[in-house]
C-alpha cells in the first residue's frame, strides 16, 4: 500500500486531542512507516491519504454518535473511502463509504442528475471494522488470499483457517447484521 499527499500527522493529532477523541497509535504507525505499508499488499490498488479534517457525524437524537470521522484509505477510483471512526469513549472504528464527507468535497462532486442530501449520505456508511487493527489484519489477510488464488499458490495455514471461517459466517448471515449508516 503507498502513500498519496497526506496531512500532517502533528496537525491531526492535535485536532484529536483538542476535541477530547481517542486517537489511534496503530493510525501514526501506518502513516509513520513505509516499512509498515509496504507489507500491505492490495490487489485495487488502495492507497493512504490521511486528511487534515475531522468531520462531524451528525447526531442520532437522544442516543448521539458523537463522533467524528477521518478519512485515511480510498481505492484506486475512489468508489468506496474508508474512515477511521473517532469518539470520546470508544476505540477507534473503521466506516466504510461510497462518499467524501468533507463537506467541500462533498459539494463538488455531487452527481447534478442525481443530488445526494449530505446528511443523508451518512445512511450509505458501514462500520466495517471495530477497530483499525482488526480492519488491517483483515484487509491484508484478505488481499494475501488474493494474490495467492490470482497467483495459483498453496494457501498458508492461517490463510486457509481465515478464509473458512469467512465462507462459514457469511453462510450463516443469511439476513445480515452488518451495521449500516448513522441515524439523523
Amino acid at each position: 500500500m503507498s502513500e498519496h499527499g497526506s496531512a500532517d500527522l502533528t496537525v491531526v493529532r492535535n485536532t484529536v486531542a483538542k476535541l477530547g477523541l481517542r486517537g489511534s497509535e496503530t493510525l501514526a504507525r501506518l502513516f509513520e512507516d513505509s516499512a509498515f505499508q509496504s507489507r500491505i499488499l492490495t490487489c485495487t490498488g488502495c492507497y493512504l491519504e490521511l486528511s487534515e479534517q475531522l468531520v462531524p457525524i451528525p447526531t442520532r437524537g437522544d442516543s448521539g454518535s458523537d463522533g467524528y470521522l477521518l478519512r485515511f484509505l480510498h481505492d484506486s477510483q475512489c468508489c468506496y473511502i474508508w474512515y477511521l471512526w473517532l469518539s470520546p469513549r470508544e476505540p477507534a472504528g473503521v466506516v466504510a463509504a461510497p462518499y467524501f464527507y468533507e463537506k467541500e468535497y462533498f459539494d463538488a462532486l455531487q452527481d447534478e442528475e442525481a443530488p445526494v442530501e449530505y446528511d443523508k449520505a451518512f445512511k450509505e456508511a458501514v462500520l466495517c471494522a471495530h477497530s483499525l487493527e482488526e480492519f488491517l489484519y483483515r484487509f491484508w489477510i484478505e488481499n494475501q488470499i488474493w494474490y495467492a488464488q490470482y497467483r495459483k499458490l498453496s494457501l498458508s495455514p492461517l490463510m486457509a483457517g481465515y478464509l473458512a471461517t469467512a465462507q462459514a459466517n457469511r453462510r450463516a448471515d443469511v439476513g445480515g447484521d452488518t451495521e449500516r449508516g448513522f441515524e439523523v
